[in-house]
């Protein structure tokens, strides 16, 4: 989970950073669908993880889960 955290904000830096004029249209445009890609990829991640951790917690917990 920590490395999807990591990724999302490595992804987000460059998507908001990364299109510049100095690049010109194509490259920027490039970098930013990369980085939507790579910050898509990286809430899944955790979206999963989470999910899991929420649903092995133990019996006690799982009343309020479900």
């Amino acid at each position: 989970m920590s490395v999807s955290f990591i990724l999302m904000t490595l992804a987000g830096f460059l998507c908001t950073f990364g299109p510049q004029p100095s690049f010109g249209v194509w490259p920027s445009y490039i970098i930013f669908v990369i980085a939507r890609f790579l910050l898509a990829c990286s809430t899944r991640g955790i979206s999963e993880s989470g999910f899991v951790l929420g649903s092995e917690m133990g019996i006690d917990f799982k009343f309020y889960i479900f």
